[in-house]
């Protein structure tokens, strides 16, 4: 249990730290971030510890972050892309990350009266991994 913790508070620190770090350096570490914290729930059943990553609120906050801020470089790098289908491509992802990402907590706070399907839960772990992947090769690709 203690160890989830420490990497608890070792996440957020990192997160923070690398917020005054040049973009390229925060996009790296934040993919590399999201791409562990969606593994962890299968690294810790591979692994066979009894805990439930559901313990810690503040590992799916720091995933929220991480998207939050991936959908924001992806939606500027959409207004900068020339090819139209480019374009469009990286504003429906970037839309899609911010829905998903926003919508429950709002309806959690009652600010809306609709949500996401329970469905789209239950795949949070496989985009955090594929938004932290386009985080990494978008620390080569972007400007």
């Amino acid at each position: 249990m203690f160890i989830l913790e420490y990497a608890t508070i070792i996440v957020i620190a990192i997160l923070f730290l690398t917020l005054i770090f040049s973009k390229r350096i925060h996009r790296f570490v934040s993919g590399i971030l999201l791409l562990l914290i969606g593994m962890l729930p299968t690294l810790i059943d591979e692994i066979g510890l009894p805990i439930d990553v559901a313990d810690f609120p503040v590992l799916r906050f720091a995933a929220f972050f991480l998207l939050l801020y991936a959908s924001k470089d992806i939606f500027v790098e959409g207004f900068k892309q020339e090819r139209l289908i480019m374009k469009a491509i990286y504003l429906v992802f970037a839309i899609f990350l911010i829905s998903i990402t926003t919508i429950p907590t709002l309806y959690s706070m009652d600010v809306i009266e609709f949500t996401l399907p329970y469905v789209i839960e239950n795949y949070y772990n496989a985009i955090y991994i594929a938004t932290g992947v386009s985080l990494i090769i978008g620390t080569f690709i972007f400007d």
